[in-house]
């Protein structure tokens, strides 16, 4: 998964023990890549309060590439916005670094970038050019139409990977998506992000499209990720659980009825296993 929210490496160093720092410089040295990050959405209040600021850690990784402490090196200014950083670079994870061949312990500065200003030009964009291709696609003769799908298909894909805007998620897609799926989900999603709705759309628009399977699959996916979002997400501690349970009631709901398959090894989507 690519970075989000303007997460930059910016500097590698190993721990050498004492509590001492010292920068690393060896020819056989492999330095540390990002392996797995959990998608990091915009703090929906400092979104309301139009906050913006960068935010720098010191990251300790240790051999195994888990991270196993977080320290604030320098403040965005608001506190909602680097504890949000925080949390978020603690469930990174990492291919190790290594030093001739053996994995070993660093110190990684991290700074993690939010940008309400980025959020609602990636929104916008999107909006305009699903419309476009929606328009090319009615239009277009049975030759053409593939190719069509596979671009909604791509920017679909590219907004839900890049689009960090919780507040606004859904505001964005609600004016792509199909009216009678809007009127279906609209009232639950609140300042929920649903992503797998893209996806169920474009099912609903594309019944015909040859990939059909493959799609479905990323909707599943999208689905579980939206639960554990629903789960996870800290500003939402005190509803979290009675909103996830609506939700998840809803989506189990809405497999049962559909002929869409959302199991997963013989495995049903509940709040325990997201």
């Amino acid at each position: 998964m690519k970075l989000m929210v303007g997460m930059v490496l910016t500097g590698l160093f190993f721990f050498a023990g004492c509590g001492h720092v010292k920068k690393l410089e060896h020819n056989d040295y492999t330095p540390a890549t990002l392996k797995y990050q959990p998608k990091l959405f915009y703090p929906v209040q400092a979104q309301k309060n139009d906050l913006s600021g960068v935010t720098t850690v010191m990251a300790y990784v240790d051999r195994e590439g888990r991270v196993k402490k977080v320290n604030i090196t320098r403040s965005s200014g608001y506190q909602i916005l680097d504890s949000t950083a925080e949390r978020h670079c603690r469930d990174l994870t990492f291919n190790p670094a290594s030093l001739n061949g053996k994995p070993i312990d660093i110190w990684l500065k991290l700074k993690i970038k939010f940008d309400v200003s980025r959020e609602n030009m990636l929104a916008q964009r999107f909006v305009q050019d699903i419309t476009n291709l929606y328009k090319k696609a009615a239009a277009s003769t049975p030759a053409e139409r593939k190719d069509i799908q596979k671009q909604i298909l791509s920017k679909d894909n590219e907004f839900v990977e890049n689009m960090n805007d919780a507040l606004n998620f859904n505001s964005a897609i609600e004016k792509v998506l199909l009216p009678e799926t809007v009127a279906d989900w609209k009232k639950y999603w609140d300042n929920y992000p649903l992503s797998f709705l893209l996806y169920y759309d474009f099912i609903q628009r594309f019944p015909d499209f040859d990939e059909l399977p493959a799609v479905k699959a990323q909707m599943l996916d999208a689905l579980r990720y939206d639960i554990h979002f629903l789960k996870h997400t800290p500003e939402l501690e005190n509803d979290s659980q009675v909103v996830g349970e609506r939700l998840l009631q809803k989506l189990q709901e809405f497999a049962k009825d559909s002929s869409l398959n959302f199991s997963q090894n013989n495995s049903v989507i509940t709040m325990e296993n997201v």
